[in-house]
């Protein structure tokens, strides 16, 4: 039996990865567009531009593995991706044993 505590420090967990993965892919952009874009094109250089966009790529990927990958605080399974399907991160509950998203114990017990 897990206690309350393991699923809130799941969560925990959860949201932080998270909220990374979507830094990393709203702030991303920005930095390269108002940063390195502009920098580019001031001294003549496509590996100004090349290199950040090719990083944020890696780093979007990597960042992403561990959301999508994220284990259920109940079942130990990937919350949102089973061999054939995904519920592509907006998923509401466990794909395998339906725990409801944020759910602070186990509502089967």
């Amino acid at each position: 039996m897990i206690n309350n505590d393991s699923y809130e420090s799941a969560w925990k967990t959860f949201r932080r990865r998270r909220r990374i993965f979507w830094l990393t892919l709203l702030c991303g952009p920005l930095l390269i567009f108002c940063v390195f874009a502009p920098l580019a094109s001031l001294l003549k250089s496509e590996y100004l531009f090349s290199v950040p966009v090719g990083l944020l790529l890696t780093s979007i990927v990597v960042t992403y593995l561990p959301y999508a990958c994220w284990r259920c605080p109940r079942c130990g399974h990937p919350y949102f991706l089973t061999f054939y399907t995904s519920t592509l991160l907006f998923g509401k509950k466990c794909i395998h044993c339906g725990l409801p998203k944020w759910a602070q114990n186990d509502p089967d017990a």
